[in-house]
């Protein structure tokens, strides 16, 4: 997790930048797709409707299932397979990184601390159906870098105060750093925050 410092001057309004711990889980959102993964915990993997938890268990048996019954080399041999059985749906990798933190991302990665997390199922008759594959993984990426945002902490808020330390304005649920510094009131556009090394 990052820290963030103030640079204050003696100037009203005063800004206050915090870590927003009542942050939406993304996957509550409006998705593009369902994402299923076992190794991030059931309250941070596929929330939503109960409708879309329990297509999301279905989804996640069937790409089980398919995992046991064959003798797969890699996450695309096992995906190709999917697709063949699933043709409604698209199905992307999704990979995390987790050294000290996690990041997720669409795609397969080897190395050191990453893994094949998970799938997501985008539906081909679905809101997708007029993309391209490319704005398919953007949309994808964007989404779990959200995700990643929300896993480890990243979720802000700002409270501004007047010259009397009364609250005149407050809003939270930003997704990093950068996304609140778009959303600040006028008053404070100019406040600079900056990361600790």
């Amino acid at each position: 997790m990052k820290t963030y410092t103030r640079t204050i001057t003696k100037d009203f309004p005063l800004l206050e930048i915090r870590y927003d711990t009542d942050a939406e889980c993304p996957r509550e959102w409006d998705n593009l797709g369902i994402f299923i993964s076992k190794s991030l915990p059931d309250d941070k993997n596929n929330a939503g409707t109960s409708r879309e938890r329990e297509r999301a268990e279905a989804l996640d048996a069937f790409m089980l299932k398919i995992y046991n019954d064959n003798d797969f080399d890699s996450a695309e041999e096992h995906i190709a397979e999917a697709e063949k059985q699933k043709p409604n749906y698209w199905i992307f990798p999704i990979n995390k990184y987790e050294h000290g933190s996690i990041s997720l991302a669409v795609g397969v990665s080897d190395g050191w601390d990453n893994t094949t997390t998970g799938f997501y199922f985008v539906e081909k008759n679905g809101e997708a159906k007029d993309y391209g594959r490319e704005k398919i993984v953007d949309i994808i990426a964007g989404e779990m870098e959200a995700m990643t945002d929300w896993l480890n902490g990243e979720v802000v808020s700002y409270t501004l105060f007047d010259d009397k330390g009364e609250v005149v304005d407050s809003c939270g649920g930003f997704y990093g750093i950068d996304d609140i510094k778009e959303h600040l009131p006028e008053e404070v556009i100019g406040e600079i925050l900056t990361p600790k090394n």
